[in-house]
């Protein structure tokens, strides 16, 4: 799917998250259109619109655990209307998948979920 069906849901999931006001919209979509072309960019569809997407990104090694690779959730959202319908978990499932396959070893996540362990926290402010 192109990136930029994509965009009208992720500019609202950042919206309501303490993004609100800060998103630069022509970025985001670069980002988006970067994620999807590395294949990476993960989307629910509800009577083929999207509902939900998740973006990643695959780190060929880590600064402390060394040459292992692991991929990192980027964003991740799923309109309200289509919650608790399964399309988190079948995007979760997409990128475990797609981490598997380039034999990622870890996965970082930035919310706490099911067979997931805490790492660490991370706190911002603008400055």
């Amino acid at each position: 799917m192109q990136a930029s069906r994509v965009l009208p849901v992720a500019l609202k999931g950042l919206e309501e998250g303490p993004y609100k006001g800060l998103v630069d919209e022509a970025h985001l979509l670069k980002q988006l259109e970067w994620c999807a072309q590395a294949g990476s960019l993960f989307v629910a569809t509800d009577k083929d619109e999207p509902v939900g997407f998740f973006a990643a990104t695959f780190l060929p090694s880590h600064m402390i655990l060394g040459r292992v690779p692991c991929a990192m959730e980027l964003a991740w959202y799923v309109l309200p209307e289509h919650r608790h319908k399964g399309h988190g978990y079948a995007l979760l499932v997409a990128f475990e998948s797609w981490a598997t396959n380039l034999g990622c070893k870890y996965l970082f996540l930035g919310k706490k979920r099911k067979g997931y362990l805490p790492l660490e926290q991370t706190y911002w402010k603008a400055i």
